[in-house]
């Protein structure tokens, strides 16, 4: 159509304008104004320690405007903590599973399904990922020529893994899924003595700590799991 359109924009300009075409330029075809939208604000901050956390914020409310909280961290620790409902308010949530250490909580502000902010609002220190508890009530059994390990659940354990050793040096690695709770080794000599190790894995395989039990030559009987002293306790 020929036509030129100019446009006008910034910080403090409103009042009164005047459109004075030049000596031999085009007619002005019409002139309309818009109203600037008011700027985004929201504030946050976390309180609370450990797994059990509160994201405490305030939002300056606009028509059409919708604002979504989420964490980001190293090793892919992202997720979505909530939406913000009013001016002010809290968002209960714990840290999603990844590496200890800072994480940011990002605002994300739309208009009308439109984006138009992201914005740094808090952080806090992040505890390190949950682990496997020690596996319990670990018993070795010998039948014949089978030695059979059995164990109480580990919480938070995806996988089990049972490691499996002799005197004279055999070994044999197992990984079972959670629901199994007990292994059989087969062809153990009476005059061996065999240790067994179980660890619980968690959904990225990382081990808890481990529960460890020997069974003593040509014998059977419950054994209590062997836990390793730490230094400078008792």
């Amino acid at each position: 159509d020929n036509s030129t359109y100019l446009a006008v924009s910034g910080r403090d300009i409103g009042g009164r304008w005047t459109i004075t075409p030049q000596v031999g330029s085009a007619a002005v075809a019409s002139a309309t104004f818009a109203l600037a939208r008011p700027p985004v604000k929201v504030t946050a901050k976390v309180l609370g320690s450990d797994r059990r956390r509160l994201l405490r914020y305030t939002v300056r409310p606009q028509p059409g405007q919708r604002v979504v909280f989420s964490e980001t961290g190293a090793g892919g620790a992202d997720r979505v903590i909530g939406v913000a409902h009013g001016a002010r308010g809290t968002l209960s949530f714990s840290p999603t599973d990844g590496p200890a250490g800072r994480r940011r909580i990002l605002a994300t502000v739309t208009e009308n399904n439109l984006p138009r902010a992201h914005i740094n609002v808090a952080t806090y220190v992040a505890p390190p990922p949950l682990r496997p508890r020690r596996p319990t009530h670990l018993v070795l059994k010998r039948v014949g020529t089978t030695l059979r390990a059995s164990w109480s659940a580990s919480s938070g354990a995806h996988s089990y893994r049972v490691t499996f050793t002799t005197i004279n040096h055999r070994k044999q690695i197992l990984e079972l899924p959670a629901r199994q709770r007990h292994a059989t080794f087969a062809i153990v000599r009476a005059v061996d003595a065999a240790t067994v190790t179980i660890v619980g894995l968690d959904a990225d395989l990382r081990a808890g700590p481990a529960a460890k039990g020997t069974a003593a030559p040509g014998k059977g009987f419950p054994v209590k799991p062997k836990h390793r002293r730490h230094k400078g306790k008792k």
